[in-house]
């Protein structure tokens, strides 16, 4: 199934590189980043992921497709603002907006524009269905499944959260008879 799916996006990639080498247009894409403040560290490096990647992929795509960056220090308002500023500048997509508060507060401007968002850097459900957003990430509630598993009698050692290793592993299944109803299927 991933075969299908990479070699799907490699038939994209190839199209589109074709696509915008016969194409006189240059193409916009923007990104409201939080390049100062309490977020930065994720925002430059999205910012700089963008750049190293865009520069690997070859000098005739960079000459057709251009990145725009605008800083919103993580707040929605200045995301707002910013988002309304690329589509002044005829923006065609946005492109890894950090964080939930920040894309919650675009989405509506992007529905009512019909803009795409292709991968922000939120797992919120609300962007599950949305048209207008392509979203890798999985999902807040995914992510819980695959990190935590309910343990419900970890003996007299083991009462609260704790990092499992193949020792405490061990020990959990050596003692799951005193929730054999949960335990030996959560381990």
């Amino acid at each position: 199934n991933m075969k299908k799916v990479l070699t799907f996006l490699l038939l994209v990639f190839i199209l589109t590189v074709y696509y915008l080498n016969s194409s006189k247009k240059e193409y916009l894409i923007g990104s409201s980043l939080p390049l100062k403040g309490i977020m930065e560290g994720m925002g430059k490096s999205v910012k700089l992921g963008t750049e190293v990647s865009f520069k690997f992929f070859g000098n005739n795509i960079n000459k057709k497709i251009k990145y725009l960056f605008l800083d919103d220090r993580y707040e929605p308002e200045l995301t707002k603002e910013n988002i309304e500023n690329f589509y002044k500048r005829g923006v065609f997509l946005l492109y890894g907006i950090v964080g939930t508060p920040t894309v919650k507060k675009i989405l509506p401007f992007l529905n009512d524009n019909s803009i795409f968002l292709y991968a922000p850097f939120s797992g919120a459900e609300f962007l599950r269905k949305n048209k207008y957003v392509i979203n890798f990430r999985a999902s807040y509630k995914d992510e819980i499944k695959k990190i935590g598993h309910r343990v419900v009698h970890g003996g007299c050692k083991y009462f609260g959260p704790i990092k499992i290793n193949k020792d405490k592993l061990r020990y959990l299944k050596k003692i799951s008879f005193l929730a054999p109803l949960h335990n030996p299927y959560e381990i």
